[in-house]
């Protein structure tokens, strides 16, 4: 008996260090293809807006966002940026992120048809060099080239707390 206990005990380490080796770590994102097509597609663009998300409002960190998923031309419809263009959205992003104290929840994200939504709640302190403060329902609507971001739209509204509708927003 006693064989045999030790020997299981054995086994189960062997296969507790088998099966770590064997299981891999999640990959590191490559980054974005313009390229992309397939019937895969629409599973690699979930996969690229959840990564992207996951970077701009978790991390605040949309360096490595746009790194990883804009690599050229980006049309910026949003209202607040000062124009069209990978660089100029990211002098805009780069120094609000750093300047200003933003807390992101509730983030749900989407892809279909060529275009990714990510909606959010986002909650800006007063004191902020943005001048908001609140809690604020979010959209961001990108549209897809492969799995590339080239265009970008975004709406934000106020949370005020007396909308009609009990279950406004979220």
């Amino acid at each position: 008996m006693r064989f045999f206990t030790s020997s299981f005990a054995a086994l189960s380490v062997l296969v507790v260090a088998a099966s770590a080796v064997a299981t891999p770590s999640k990959p590191k994102p490559k980054g974005c293809d313009p390229h992309a097509s397939g019937k895969d597609l629409v599973k690699r663009q979930e996969a690229a807006i959840a990564d992207y998300a996951h970077y701009m409002l978790d991390e605040k960190d949309p360096q490595t966002g746009f790194d990883l998923y804009v690599p050229g031309q980006y049309i910026q419809h949003a209202p607040s940026y000062p124009g069209d263009g990978r660089q100029v959205t990211l002098d805009y992003l780069v120094p609000f992120f750093k300047a200003n104290e933003v807390f992101f929840s509730k983030l749900k994200t989407y892809a279909g048809s060529g275009h990714a939504f990510m909606r959010y709640q986002v909650d800006v302190p007063p004191g902020g060099a943005s001048g908001l403060n609140g809690t604020f329902a979010g959209v961001n609507i990108l549209r897809f080239q492969g799995t590339c971001f080239v265009e970008h739209w975004e709406l934000l509204q106020q949370v005020t707390g007396k909308e009609t509708n009990p279950h406004s927003f979220f």
